[in-house]
């Protein structure tokens, strides 16, 4: 996903989440699921949709999404695909930021443009919120909650569908 569109999609989901005090279609899915899945079976939560507002559900739920692969195995029932990619996707740069500040989100985001043709990406996979969520929610350095850009370097993921092996989902 080009980076303007997970910027401007993360912008959106945070405004709804703000106008809708945190009341969400997803998390009236959630409840009936949850009311009429009385054996335990396995629930597969497929979305085309960018934005984390199922996340936010699943977190109501007991089912926060803290790590990549808590999509397909943190729950023993619950797996969440996302087709089409997550605004929260990221892969790891080789690349050392050398902004003059590399704790201001914008700094690093004009240096990833600035330097595009000399990125390397790397196959390793993270969740990026906190990077984007500053972005988007316009909070200043002191206030940012995803130190991981200043230790390291994220860029946005392509989407991939999950390898499950043998697993059961």
């Amino acid at each position: 996903m080009r980076y303007y569109l997970q910027f401007i999609l993360t912008q959106c989901g945070a405004a709804w989440r703000g106008i809708a005090k945190g009341v969400t279609n997803y998390k009236t899915l959630l409840d009936q699921i949850e009311r009429a899945n009385k054996k335990n079976e396995p629930v597969c939560l497929v979305t085309f949709n960018h934005d984390t507002l199922l996340e936010d559900a699943l977190v109501d739920f007991g089912l926060p999404i803290v790590a990549f692969s808590d999509n397909t195995k943190k729950h023993p029932f619950y797996r969440v695909f996302k087709v089409h990619g997550s605004v929260n996707w990221a892969r790891i740069l080789e690349n050392e930021i050398q902004s003059q500040n590399p704790a201001h989100a914008w700094s690093v985001t004009h240096e990833w443009i600035q330097r595009a043709a000399e990125l390397k990406v790397t196959d390793e996979y993270v969740l990026g919120s906190g990077f984007i969520n500053d972005l988007a929610e316009g909070n200043s350095p002191e206030h940012f909650s995803g130190s991981c850009y200043a230790e390291r370097s994220i860029v946005p993921r392509e989407p991939r569908v999950p390898q499950f092996g043998d697993e059961r989902v």
